[in-house]
């Protein structure tokens, strides 16, 4: 890094607390659309359960309580499933969230400190290296070979060169895939461009899926049904009986007998059911109706770095050019010490780039005594005088 090519201090505790009063944190703070009381608010609407809710006060008003208590189960059931499912889901996604905040290496009182990446200013000095997802918006103070992929912005694959002479404006998400920076932060949290695309994806409409259009447009046609032959029962029973009570009764359980009042309660249990096991599979499903979507898909596309991947590089295998044999590193075979600290002292003291580290690592893991602390790297230099 170049820190003592350029006198910059960064900023001191007051300053910070000063900056952090003006302008916030570096969190990204959305509100979720679909807290629970939403979800509830969903749940209560359906037609379905509305019905449901109306014959349980029939029940109970004209004294039937078994069958008004077996009712109320169903309902419990309807609502319970799908609100336990969204409570949990929220729980892991902040969870995740936490696990996976970055830490960064800021300037501050004049010496590098990590700190995690919620805490940074604006004004805050950042020092980036390859490899590192960069974690506020700002401006190139100094760089050397520095090349950004900022396709989670732009969708651009090729890296880009920033400099401080040109293109030196650098944002959050974003990640550093080759070289060295110093950038000043002028924007964080929600006022930064990553932070912003988040802001525009709360206004996002959640839409129904297929198989909840078909749901209800199969329960609404039963119900028009089941009101028909309800209003004839009745009728027809009380202009036979001149008995009220009774003819209600008649024409509600041959209604509810009509109606698929179990759909809603079967359609929750298996969304549940099939969220929760890709949830023991690692993976997270927001909503439970989110499974049926993800069911009928056929392919899936991903960026793998990042994503399917940690963004590491390990060694597996080690060659050795005088006894021409390949050694695999999986801590059964003995490995060439020689080679390995051979491969760390041609590679940089402080390794930025990722293969550099995984020889590091390898050589933590394997030598007995770490003799990197005791030996510094110098630079030989050969002048060429050319006479005059």
């Amino acid at each position: 890094m170049i820190l003592n090519q350029i006198k910059i201090k960064g900023l001191s505790d007051t300053e910070v607390s000063k900056s952090r009063d003006q302008y916030g944190n570096n969190s990204i703070e959305i509100t979720e659309n679909r807290v629970l009381w939403h979800i509830l608010k969903e749940v209560v609407f359906e037609l379905m359960f509305i019905l449901l809710l109306a014959a349980c006060l029939i029940y109970f008003f004209v004294g039937q309580y078994m069958e008004g208590i077996i009712m109320l189960v169903s309902i419990f059931i309807v609502a319970g499933i799908s609100l336990y499912q969204a409570y949990r889901s929220q729980n892991a996604i902040q969870a995740l969230r936490k696990l996976s905040a970055p830490k960064s290496n800021v300037l501050r009182n004049g010496i590098t400190v990590q700190i995690p990446a919620e805490e940074i200013v604006i004004d805050d000095i950042l020092l980036l290296e390859e490899g590192e997802v960069i974690a506020a918006d700002g401006l190139i103070l100094s760089a050397h070979d520095f090349l950004i992929n900022e396709s989670i912005l732009t969708g651009e694959s090729f890296p880009v060169n920033k400099g401080a002479e040109n293109n030196t404006g650098v944002y959050k998400g974003t990640l550093v895939t080759s070289g060295s920076a110093m950038v000043k932060v002028n924007a964080v949290g929600n006022k930064t461009m990553f932070g912003k695309i988040g802001l525009s994806l709360k206004e996002i409409t959640v839409v129904k899926t297929p198989l909840q259009n078909q749901i209800s447009s199969f329960v609404r046609i039963m119900v028009w049904i089941g009101a028909i032959a309800f209003l004839i029962v009745v009728g027809y029973n009380f202009y036979q009986s001149h008995n009220f009570i009774h003819s209600l009764l008649q024409g509600l359980t041959l209604a509810m007998s009509v109606l698929p009042e179990e759909i809603p309660v079967a359609f929750s249990t298996f969304q549940a059911l099939g969220a929760f096991r890709l949830l023991r599979n690692n993976i997270i499903v927001k909503q439970p109706q989110y499974v049926e979507t993800l069911g009928s898909a056929t392919v899936i596309c991903a960026d793998k770095t990042g994503t399917l991947t940690q963004n590491k590089m390990s060694i597996e295998y080690l060659y050795d050019a005088v006894s021409k044999t390949s050694v695999h590193c999986d801590g059964k075979a003995a490995l060439p010490a020689m080679l390995i600290e051979y491969a760390m002292w041609s590679s940089e003291t402080n390794p930025f780039d990722p293969m550099e580290k995984a020889i590091h690592a390898l050589y933590e893991k394997t030598t007995v005594t770490d003799i990197r602390q005791n030996l510094n790297r110098c630079m030989n230099i050969l002048w060429v005088v050319s006479p005059q």
